[in-house]
Formats: C-alpha cells, structure tokens, sequence
C-alpha cells in the first residue's frame, strides 16, 4: 500500500518556522522557481500550437505542464543556510516551500530511505546549515530532499477526488484534491483508491504529476519504505493517505 505522506505538525514541539537565512538564500531557492517554470511554459506553449494546428493536445490544461516538468534542482537552486526562527527543536522531517528550498530530513532519514533506494535517478539530497537567529549554527545534520521522479500512476477510476478538466480522452486531467482519509479508515486501507504498480515500478519515492500543484507536489512513497520509516521510530510526518495497487 504505498503512502502519501505530509508534516505531523502535533508531532512538533510548539511552532516550528525554518526559512532561508536572508536574501541571497532565499534568491538561490527562488532562482529554481524562475528555470523551472520557463521550462513548463515553452512545454505549455508547445502544445497550444499542436492544439492550433488541428492537433490534439493531451496534458494540456494550464497546470499540467508545470506538474510534469522533471527538474533537479541545481546546486545553486539550494539554500547553503536556513534559519530556525522559531522552534526549540528539528524533527527528522521538516516540510519547507520549494520556494524556500524544499523539504528537509535528518542523516538519520536519509539514511533509511537510501538503504531502499539510492539517490541519483528520481531524487536527490543536498546539504544545508541550520543556524539560530543569531547567526551561531544549531545543526549540520540536515539536507534537502528534493523529489524529482514524476510519475502518471492515479488509477482515474480510483482517485475519488476532485477532478479539474475531466476530458480523460485528452490526459489533461487532474486531481486538485484527494479526500483525505479518516484515522479509522488510513488504519483499514485503501479505500477505492488504486495507482498503477505498472507506471511506479521499483520506485521508492515518487510524485504524481496529477495530484497537486507544480509547487506542492505530495510525496509519495512506497509500502516497503512507509515500513522500514516507521520502523525507525522517525519524526515529523505522517501519512494523508493510502493506496491499493493494479
């Protein structure tokens, strides 16, 4: 049953605010948002002009594009420090804007989800300082974690969700929201909701280019995964919902 998961924010003691520590930071994290969507637009525009020319045009709604788009970040896309503002400690998982660099995870979480699936080919970590206001470093211990691997796998007859642009016969749909699941009903499984192994394969960490918005994109991960994370008792996430295979 793979597992879409998100922050725990009642796992976190108090508030927890961690951004890019002042401008030239926040300008990096920014840059990737600039590149990124200059690609989806020349994607977009693409399909407009098949679409003029009597053609048609599947994934062609307005957010599609930016959703498919696969696109590493950079090394000059990332953050070198972010700035805990508020907050008295980091869980192993820490949810920041791709924005403002992306989400964060200890050593300790990396570690465990390389063990399942290295780096390289559907994500990446990069490493980051995390220093006080004062400027004095709080911790060296975590990295970004930029998913990148995008995959076309909601079963359209399991999405039970919110559907934008319903003409399937074009593949321009897609799922602004997926109803989120109950405690009872995450502890029960899935609940008419199916993706297709087929289009996931032996991925351990993925996002659907489907569900979400190009600067939000929910990360998904595999049963395999879900189990070896929680396993190792680690912090700051929890899972939205659940997920049968076809």
């Amino acid at each position: 049953m793979p597992v879409v998961i998100e922050l725990d924010r009642y796992a976190v003691e108090g508030d927890l605010w961690v951004e890019p520590d002042g401008d030239e930071n926040l300008t990096r994290a920014r840059k990737a948002v600039e590149d990124r969507e200059a690609i989806a637009n020349e994607l977009f525009y693409a399909r407009v002009q098949v679409y003029k020319d009597g053609g048609k045009v599947g994934k062609a709604s307005v957010g599609i594009p930016n959703n498919e788009v696969v696109f590493p970040r950079q090394p000059e896309h990332f953050p070198e420090k972010m700035v805990l503002k508020d907050g008295k400690s980091l869980p192993d998982f820490v949810e920041v804007g791709y924005q403002k660099g992306g989400p964060m995870v200890s050593r300790k979480m990396r570690a465990v989800i390389e063990r399942r699936e290295p780096a390289g080919t559907g994500f990446q970590f990069h490493p980051a300082t995390v220093v006080l206001p004062d400027g004095s470093v709080f911790s060296e211990d975590y990295v970004f974690w930029d998913v990148y691997r995008r995959v076309d796998a909601i079963d359209p007859a399991g999405a039970v969700g919110t559907v934008v642009d319903v003409d399937l016969s074009l593949g321009n749909h897609c799922w602004n929201r997926i109803v989120l699941q109950s405690k009872q009903q995450l502890e029960e499984g899935p609940q008419k909701r199916w993706i297709f192994k087929s289009a996931v394969g032996d991925a351990a960490v993925w996002s659907d280019f489907r569900y979400g918005t190009d600067l939000s994109m929910p990360i998904w991960v595999s049963d395999a995964l879900w189990a070896d994370l929680k396993a190792a008792r680690l912090t700051g996430f929890k899972p939205i919902s659940t997920w049968g295979e076809v």
